[in-house]
């Protein structure tokens, strides 16, 4: 009799992690969303605040009536500083839908009520940004969970002149969120959508033209070819928008801003101690402050202490290049806040202070996504 050759063994396939069941992803995204609101839910008994919130509501000239002439105003010149119509427009929107109580005063609630209602909808697209890019559940959870609630988007969501603030970040993370599917996915639509996004975005605060700059993060992280002519040619729409309106928010902050007469090696000691501030109160949001006012005014002098933030910035950056390259969550984390926070140290004059919590809002996504990982 002849023996049977033996059958040839199954080679062990790699173990797959285990999917996260739909149901629980969402079920913990609505937990975030909720605690979210909760947190958030006091600040609507709020009344005014005596800084800027007169300014854009109660003598607002563009504020109780939406007619031509308003919108035009609107539209063609800078307020407060900065050139953002689609915050104007969404201020007065909640006015003529909330109006006056019995005595007269500004149902301020509607106000309070919509920045908390884009913080959440911008905590949500931080979840899908996060998943869509690196297909983690758990990564993006955590990411939203920590935008969410972070001490440091206080500020941005609380404080009423700030609706340009959460205003921009919603559209901002909605055309990141289209762009990353698009790459993905080579549909034309989710192209289109990412600019009317970003379009919109740049309507409601000259911040969004880092924008641009971020879609070349993202085209690295999905391992596209930076410099094939498709990868070149869609970011052409993207950067002429974003010189556009970068040139008309450096006018608009000139117009309205007097703190210019610092040398660039000035403005260089002041960036390193932004740029130390704003990780330092990433990790530890102590001593928050409204305003972080420049040391000396009177004599333009920057403190020895201010170049010290150098040394994290160069140690941090040169060590993501050198030793977390492979690592993408950590990469793409720390790329994406240097690249959303750079425009705001002050090498262009931003604002009458060294540096501002509500800089951070966008910035602080790259910081979520770091801790999603860790």
């Amino acid at each position: 009799m002849t023996k049977k050759k033996p059958l040839p063994k199954k080679e062990k396939q790699p173990a797959q992690p285990a999917k996260t069941p739909s149901r629980i992803i969402l079920l913990w995204l609505t937990v975030i969303c909720i605690v979210t609101a909760l947190a958030y839910s006091p600040t609507i008994k709020n009344q005014l605040t005596n800084w800027d919130d007169a300014k854009y509501i109660t003598e607002n000239p563009c504020f109780t009536t939406l007619n031509g002439d308003n919108l035009k105003k609107m539209f063609l010149e800078y307020y407060m500083g900065n050139y953002h119509p689609l915050t104007m427009l969404s201020l007065t929107t909640d006015y003529l839908v909330a109006g006056r109580d019995r005595q007269g005063n500004i149902n301020i609630w509607m106000f309070k009520t919509v920045n908390i209602l884009l913080h959440i909808i911008s905590t949500v697209l931080v979840f899908l940004f996060v998943f869509l890019l690196f297909r983690k559940p758990d990564v993006a959870l955590v990411a939203a969970f920590l935008f969410g609630l972070h001490t440091l988007h206080v500020e941005s969501v609380s404080w009423m002149s700030e609706r340009k603030d959460v205003l921009y970040s919603a559209f901002f993370l909605a055309s990141l969120v289209s762009y990353v599917q698009y790459a993905r996915q080579n549909k034309l639509i989710y192209f289109v959508i990412s600019l009317v996004m970003f379009a919109l975005s740049l309507l409601s605060k000259g911040q969004a033209v880092s924008l641009a700059v971020s879609l070349v993060a993202i085209d690295y992280c999905l391992e596209r070819k930076l410099l094939s002519t498709k990868v070149i040619l869609e970011k052409i729409p993207f950067f002429v928008l974003a010189v556009i309106f970068g040139v008309v928010a450096v006018q608009a902050q000139r117009a309205a801003s007097d703190i210019t007469d610092y040398t660039m090696y000035q403005r260089t000691g002041f960036a390193a101690y932004g740029f130390f501030q704003y990780l330092s109160k990433l990790v530890l949001p102590v001593n928050l402050a409204a305003v972080y006012p420049y040391p000396d005014i009177i004599r333009r002098t920057v403190p020895a202490h201010y170049w010290l933030g150098l040394i994290p910035a160069v140690v941090i950056v040169a060590g993501v290049f050198t030793f977390f390259k492979k690592l993408k969550e950590v990469w793409f984390g720390v790329v994406f806040f240097v690249i959303n926070i750079f425009l705001l140290l002050q090498f262009i004059p931003v604002g009458g202070a060294v540096y501002a919590d509500r800089y951070a809002y966008i910035p602080s996504v790259g910081f979520c996504i770091i801790g999603g990982y860790g």
